[in-house]
């Protein structure tokens, strides 16, 4: 069959799913639901951001930037235990990140202000 005669690949949202579902744990994915993730949260969207850095999470566990920016889509909730769950995470699964301190902070002054 010359390739001519092949007809094309149609795009399947379900074809893709299950091909991260066989190849996670990877760390060359989740970049892309990272990338919406980030593009919803400037956009107000802090609940659908989360569902698409969550996403980006479990596809790949080895991003530390993934838990961080999920971190940032809990406080626009207010779910402020949350967060410092998160970045408890965060901390114990990469100490040499740093990047979180400045978000703990934040969040234990709003957790005193708010008692």
């Amino acid at each position: 069959m010359e390739r001519r005669d092949r007809k094309p690949r149609r795009w399947s949202a379900e074809a893709d799913r299950a091909r991260e579902e066989l190849l996670r744990p990877c760390p060359y994915l989740g970049y892309d639901h990272d990338q919406i993730g980030v593009h919803c949260l400037v956009n107000q969207a802090s609940g659908i951001a989360e569902l698409f850095f969550r996403r980006a999470i479990w596809l790949n566990p080895y991003e530390p930037r993934f838990r961080l920016h999920l971190a940032h889509a809990l406080k626009r909730q207010k779910r402020y235990m949350e967060v410092l769950e998160t970045l408890d995470e965060l901390r114990d699964g990469w100490p040499d990140f740093g990047e979180e301190e400045g978000l703990r902070e934040t969040v234990r002054a709003l957790l005193c202000v708010k008692k």
